[in-house]
C-alpha cells in the first residue's frame, strides 16, 4: 500500500497532551491518528444527511 504524509494545525497544547497520552501507552501519535481516521472511516462511509450536519457544525465551532 502506498503511503502519503497528511499535514494539518493543531493547537500546541492539545499537540503535547496527545503526544504524552500516546507514549504513555506505548503508541505514537501516528499510530493513533491512523486508527482514529480508519475508524471515522468506517463508521461514516455512507453518512446520514444528520451525521453531515453535525459534522458540519462541529468544523464551524472549531473554525470560530
Amino acid at each position: 500500500m502506498a503511503e502519503s504524509t497528511f499535514t494539518f494545525r493543531v493547537d500546541e497544547e492539545l499537540k503535547a497532551a496527545f503526544t504524552a497520552a500516546a507514549k504513555a501507552n506505548d503508541l505514537t501519535g501516528a499510530q493513533l491518528l491512523r486508527v482514529a481516521m480508519r475508524e471515522f472511516v468506517e463508521e461514516h462511509e455512507s453518512p446520514s444527511a444528520e451525521r453531515i450536519e453535525w459534522l458540519r457544525g462541529k468544523v464551524e465551532k472549531s473554525r470560530a
